[in-house]
Order: C-alpha cells, then structure tokens, then sequence
C-alpha cells in the first residue's frame, strides 16, 4: 500500500509526538482537535505490534463520533483500502495490522464498562457525563505498560475536565514521565484566520471568547473570590519559596467541618513589616466521610513536633461529631493538644467574602494571602469556581464552598479589615 503523510501543525505535532500515556490537551475551538484524535488513532492502529491494538473514540454521543471521526476525518482522509468497516456497528479494521477501532458514545457511561481498549480518546470530554473516566480507564489496566490515553477538550469552566487537566499539569510539572498536559488557543491550531477571530471578540462576552478561544478555564457567574488571581497570589515564584522555606514551628489551620467532605486549609505566618504578615497557604486535606478526629490524627502526622493553631468553623463549638455524647468539635481539637481560635459568633456571610477578597488584592493593589497551586488544588479550584447562583446567593450546590469557608476561617480571625467592634477576637483557647 502507498505511505501516505499528513501535514500537522507544530502545536499537533507535539501532543502526537508525546510519549506519555496519559495525555491531557486543552485547547480552543477549532484548534484541530479532531485531526490530532484522528492522527493518533491511525498511528497506534498500523504501527507494528506485536498483536493488534484496540482503539476507543468516545464522544458525548453516537452522533458526534459518527459525524467527528467518520466524516470529518476517516471518509476524508484514511483510504478504504486501508480498512474494513461496518457503519451500523460504528467498528473498522484495519487489513494490515487487524488493529479495530471502535466508535462509542459516553451518553451512558456504564456501557463502557468491558474488555480493555489499548488506546481510548475521549473526545470533547467537558460534555461527557460526570466519571466517564473513572469508569473506563480501569478497563485499560489489563494491558499493563500498553495502554494509552488521550482526554481532549475545550473547557467549560471548573468542572471533571479541569480536575483532570491539572492533575496533568501537576505531574508533568513533578518529573512524571506518564503523564502530559498541552494548552493551546484557537489561533494557535493553525487552522483559523485572524478576521474570525476578532468577528468572535465583537460577537461574544470577554468570558465566553476566553473559553472557546482562548481555552480558559471560566466560570460564567459571577466569581465570590474575585479578589483572587493565579499570576498574583498562586504564581511559581510562591512554589519556590515553599520547597526553600523551613516550616515553622507555628502551623496554621483553618477547618471546615463537614463530614463529606471535611476540609483544612494549612498555611504559616510571615512577617511583614507595613502589612503586619503574610499568610502562605502551603497545604490542605480534603477527606470525604471524615471525622474531626481523624483530621486531628492527619495533622499529627504531617506535622509532629508542630504547634497546631486552629482556626475553625465557629459552629463547631455545638456540633456533634464524636461518638462520645455532648462532646464538640472543639473539644476534640483541644483534646488533641492543639489551640482553637475562633469567634463567639459566626462571621457575616457577606464580611467574610470582603475579608478575604481584601486579603487576597486589596484596594491598593496589595496581596497579604499567597496558595500554592500545586500543593493545594482544591482550595485553587474553589477560588476560581465558586460563584453567585442566578438568584444571587452562593452557590453551594458546586461544592466548591467548603475548602475556602476552610480558608476563610483563617483569614478573618487572623486579618480582619473590618471594624474591631464587628468581629469579636476571644483569647486562644488550648494549650
């Protein structure tokens, strides 16, 4: 048979040409998604191999991955004599290799529950139900050290997509050699002019062109902590005082408490001359069916020989989590050894947004509060994503509320910019 050879641009030659297993691509509408999807799977199915390879392309629907990778890509561009295919079965085999790939729908994931795929492309994953990936990626354990997998997208604001993209970015940061995080935007695909570019910034809102153009991760409501911004208060340059930094002998925790999940944010105290401090939030623990007791015990054993100051949800003082009657959250946390400091009162809802809206860029273009992004990626992800619902009010059906109530604890006990006469500050209780 004739080689045949497709032009990529240089960004799809480089998702192509990872050797990861686990490659995670964000990228801008009309970037080229399907080409690279298309690309790879014609790769892995007429290499040689020691048996044939299987190949999952999943799309949202039956639909899309008949009009994606039938149309768009395979009846344009791979020979019919390369393949056999069975249009009802959404299934082709290749002659050379009897490498099959299999066109499948995430319309109802716990149908791809079956016998490993070595290489699966989950296409447009940001409209893919909510575990799709949970659920197929155990079927591709079976092939040991063979299996690939490519997640690709444009995003839609903090959802599974984003959790899986920073995952990638994380590792890949880390040394991980399994695992690969592209980003690219639409101009960069190669495949679109300027002029329709700029028709797209005339035409949509500054958030909805970031997303689909720029492949930003955006929410579209309103943002609570809007004070925050990654390059400010979560950049590299905060990473690299970490790893140098000697921990202090005082560690800071704000805790929410919340049996699924329950939630710290851990940070330490720097001093600071025209500011008072700065607050370095370094680490975090999200637990689902978690008690205060274990939080307690994770807190010792990250952090032995520390003083652990508490800074947690004021309720505490009444609720009951302990098996032990009459026993409080606060009583388990002083029973640990560690200080609680808290107020009589809960914090305003409304004040204890503007506190730490403030803490993160105040009005003069000041940031007293720093998060690592890769150490604590929930309390990253609930600044971005947690938002106003359309009546006005938190939404809290996102779950992105109680990692940065967690923070938050913290920071209006320790930085309270409103009057003194409207936050109580009590004496440390504990040790």
């Amino acid at each position: 048979m004739p080689t045949y050879k497709y032009q990529l641009s240089e960004p799809q030659s480089e998702i192509i040409s990872s050797h990861a297993s686990r490659i995670v691509v964000c990228a801008g509408r009309r970037f080229g998604k399907t080409w690279v999807s298309g690309s790879m799977m014609f790769e892995e199915s007429t290499k040689k191999a020691e048996r044939p390879k299987k190949t999952w392309f999943i799309s949202p629907t039956n639909a899309q991955s008949r009009e994606n990778m039938w149309r768009d890509w395979m009846d344009r561009y791979i020979p019919l004599q390369y393949y056999e295919r069975k249009e009802k079965e959404m299934y082709a085999k290749f002659y050379s290799t009897k490498s099959e790939v299999y066109l499948k729908s995430a319309d109802d994931p716990e149908h791809l529950r079956g016998s490993g795929p070595d290489f699966v492309i989950f296409d447009e994953y940001r409209d893919q139900p909510k575990g799709t990936y949970d659920i197929v990626y155990p079927a591709t354990t079976d092939k040991g050290k063979d299996h690939k997998l490519l997640i690709i997208s444009t995003p839609n604001g903090y959802d599974e997509f984003y959790d899986l993209a920073m995952k990638a970015k994380r590792l890949q940061e880390s040394g991980n050699k399994n695992w690969a995080y592209f980003h690219y935007t639409s101009i960069e695909g190669g495949n679109i002019e300027e002029e329709e570019i700029e028709q797209a910034r005339k035409t949509m809102s500054p958030k909805m062109f970031a997303q689909e153009y720029l492949a930003s991760f955006e929410t579209m409501t309103n943002r609570i902590y809007d004070g925050y911004t990654e390059s400010i208060n979560s950049n590299s340059k905060i990473d690299a005082l970490i790893r140098e930094v000697n921990l202090p002998h005082d560690i800071l925790v704000g805790i929410d408490f919340n049996v699924n999940p329950m939630t710290a944010a851990i940070a330490f105290s720097i001093p600071d001359a025209e500011l008072k401090e700065r607050i370095i939030f370094f680490d975090e623990i999200s637990e689902k069916n978690s008690s205060t007791q274990a939080l307690c015990d994770m807190l010792k054993k990250r952090f032995p020989g520390k003083n652990i100051i508490t800074y947690p949800d004021p309720t505490g003082k009444k609720r009951q989590t302990s098996s032990i009657v009459g026993k409080s959250d606060f009583d388990i946390i002083l029973s640990n050894g560690f200080k609680v400091c808290s107020p009589y009162a809960p914090y305003q809802t409304r004040d204890k947004f503007n506190t730490v809206n403030a803490s993160l860029m105040n009005a003069k273009g000041e940031s007293r509060v720093f998060i690592s992004a890769t150490r604590c990626p929930h309390l990253v992800k609930s600044l971005n994503g947690y938002s106003y619902n359309d009546k006005g009010e938190p939404d809290k059906t996102s779950g992105l509320d109680h990692i940065s109530d967690a923070m938050a604890y913290l920071i209006c006990y320790r930085m309270p910019f409103l009057h003194k006469n409207r936050i109580y500050i009590p004496k440390i209780l504990g040790i």
